[in-house]
């Protein structure tokens, strides 16, 4: 989840260890917007927003969830 001062500028996957990682998702509350990271990139290889699915690719097979529910409202 991206501290609301925090800017979008740089690499997260620079502060990743080596070794494979399929991706960091990056939540954005304030853009509902997820930007999804890979080891050595300078910028987010995706970003997704409401009408998109994240995907648990190979790490959680079989897992996706609509970004609109990311930022639903819990209570209704």
């Amino acid at each position: 989840l991206a501290n609301p001062t925090h800017a979008r500028a740089g690499s997260n996957g620079d502060a990743l260890p080596a070794g494979r990682h399929p991706a960091i998702w990056t939540v954005w509350p304030r853009y509902q917007r997820v930007d999804i990271w890979q080891v050595g990139c300078v910028a987010p290889a995706a970003t997704l927003r409401s009408g998109d699915t994240l995907s648990g690719e190979d790490v959680v097979p079989g897992f996706t969830l609509p970004v609109s529910d990311v930022f639903a409202d819990p209570l209704g």
